[in-house]
């Protein structure tokens, strides 16, 4: 079975594999950092700001690769939170890089976090003498889990929230219609793919503060009909928001839209697409300096850019799809036009007016007669709700 390369989201935004109890996935854990580690609900309610009546201003992150040498990908971040990471590079797994990213209010324990993933592969017959923890072709052997929900109880919780005082899962929902554009997306040719998303509520302490913590899974298990019992499964998307308990749902449309902001630069994905390209050929051995594969990439970067345009476009409408799909799960988010962009942007519900300017930050108030262009020298447009 050929390995296949893993989709537009999931190369940065997906968490670690975890580890439970079991044999295989005690082994799973020490690759993850032998790697570079480092619900039911109600509907949202409008975000704080929103409530007091204070303009909520988006501003953008950008995040560089030293590894590919340019800027990897930008995504909105409320002014004034503090980011840690950017993107992890795993060579010797069959993703090559993913998220590593953390994201926090310094003002409160609200976050979103995104930290690196490993892909797994499972034997289901035991005719093929794999040993659970080892690397096959670049995937840790682990046995897969029911579903996306599954997925979370029995490797994220016991490796990632280990130790978390009175841990508990508070509540799943199922994501269905997240998991059928998924699946739409990432079917290839002699392969059989099934998807499953959800929404995990977990509910601990933190220093004696009660937090609440959402985490959003989509799992993809594939197999081929030569191999029938030989599954891949990975992770498509995955990241966590977690706040104190009685204020994650209010903030739950502002940290749902950062996710749908990200936006993969068209030079990263390109290096990232050539890298793939180099590993696939054998030749990575030869130049892992990132210096070296900064330069490599380099020489043909202008031709990669221009047959790389058409694919990295539709990832992101694919990927704006799928934002829309997990933004319409919790409510509370918004879609408007792009005045500059002529683009869908997903904004935390809840407010009067939303403004951006060509520098790409957002303005959101619900002032009466609030305009950002007064004693401002940039231009600044309302948006319009789609």
């Amino acid at each position: 079975m050929r390995r296949a390369s893993p989709g537009f989201f999931a190369v940065l935004c997906q968490l670690a594999i975890a580890c439970g109890e079991s044999g295989e996935a005690t082994a799973l854990s020490a690759q993850a950092a032998a790697g570079g580690a480092r619900a039911n609900q109600t509907p949202a309610a409008p975000a704080p700001a929103a409530k007091a009546g204070e303009p909520l201003r988006l501003v953008p992150l950008e995040i560089h690769d030293p590894g590919i040498g340019t800027r990897a990908f930008t995504m909105l971040v409320p002014s004034g939170w503090k980011h840690e990471g950017g993107v992890h590079w795993q060579h010797q797994f069959s993703n090559l890089a993913s998220g590593d990213l953390k994201v926090k209010d310094p003002r409160s324990k609200a976050a979103l976090e995104i930290v690196p993933i490993v892909p797994a592969c499972w034997d289901e017959s035991g005719t093929l003498g794999f040993t659970p923890g080892t690397n096959y072709m670049g995937n840790v052997v682990a046995r897969p889990p029911r579903d996306a929900a599954d997925y979370v109880a029995q490797y994220f919780v016991p490796m990632l929230r280990q130790d978390r005082k009175n841990l508990k899962i508070s509540g799943s929902k199922a994501l269905p219609e997240v998991a059928r554009l998924v699946e739409k997306n990432v079917q290839e040719p002699s392969m059989r793919k099934t998807v499953s998303a959800a929404r995990v509520r977990l509910e601990y302490e933190d220093g004696g503060t009660p937090m609440a913590e959402d985490v959003y899974v989509t799992m993809v298990a594939s197999r081929s009909a030569l191999i029938p019992n030989y599954v891949l499964w990975s992770l498509e998307h995955q990241y966590a928001f977690r706040a104190e308990r009685d204020k994650l749902d209010a903030l739950e449309p502002l940290l749902q839209a950062m996710v749908a902001s990200v936006r993969m630069d068209l030079e990263w994905y390109a290096g990232y697409v050539q890298v793939v390209r180099l590993q696939q050929q054998g030749q990575m051995q030869s130049i892992r300096d990132a210096g070296e594969i900064s330069r490599r990439i380099s020489r043909n970067n202008d031709e990669m850019l221009a047959s790389m345009r058409s694919s990295w476009e539709e990832r992101q409408r694919s990927q704006d799809r799928v934002s829309q799909s997990f933004s319409e799960a919790i409510r509370g988010v918004e879609t408007y036009e792009h005045p500059f962009e002529s683009r869908p942007v997903e904004l935390p519900s809840g407010y009067d007016d939303a403004w951006v300017n060509v520098r790409g930050e957002y303005v959101l108030s619900n002032t009466a007669g609030y305009d950002p262009n007064v004693g401002d020298t940039v231009e600044w447009r309302r948006l319009s709700p789609k």
